[in-house]
């Protein structure tokens, strides 16, 4: 996490400098061959502060993609009402929302490189703290179960098309 002389997560524009960036940039493409309709950066928020202990779907600028991002929230929602970690989308931060402004780098994201992928329709990132999210510990069991959560949701999206 903010790593210099940049995140990770801050290497997708231009030529990358981390090794697993560039593999990422390079093979995702090709091997998905149109057919990847979802890109999800699932990244830990800061550590500690306001709005950062729970779990939240960062806009992009692009309206299309964020319309299309907070369906697949909604279904989330629902998915995770009974579940250890519960995901409000109330809690998301549209783009130009707090530090979610272009000033802050989000051009050089993950999601922001994974929607210019011909065939990907949402992308974006989904921050899942580490220990407590809504209150509720974050750990082995409750994030694998987030994990299925998070799994019947894109099912849900991408059949109900």
């Amino acid at each position: 996490k903010n790593r210099r002389p940049h995140d990770h997560n801050r290497d997708y524009a231009g030529e990358p400098i981390y090794p697993t960036v560039a593999a990422v940039k390079r093979l995702l493409p090709s091997w998905s061959g149109g057919k990847l309709k979802i890109a999800l950066d699932l990244h830990c928020p800061s550590i500690r502060g306001a709005g950062h202990e729970v779990i939240q779907f960062i806009g992009g600028p692009e309206t299309d993609f964020w319309q299309r991002a907070t369906r697949l929230a909604r279904l989330l929602e629902a998915r995770t009402a009974t579940g250890p970690l519960t995901y409000r989308s109330q809690d998301n931060l549209p783009f130009g929302t707090a530090w979610n402004t272009a000033q802050n780098g989000l051009g050089r994201s993950s999601a922001s490189w994974a929607r210019t992928i011909p065939g990907v329709e949402v992308a974006t990132t989904i921050e899942l703290p580490y220990a407590t999210a809504n209150g509720r510990e974050v750990n082995a069991d409750s994030a694998r179960a987030f994990g299925r959560s998070l799994a019947a949701a894109v099912r849900d999206y991408l059949t109900s098309q």
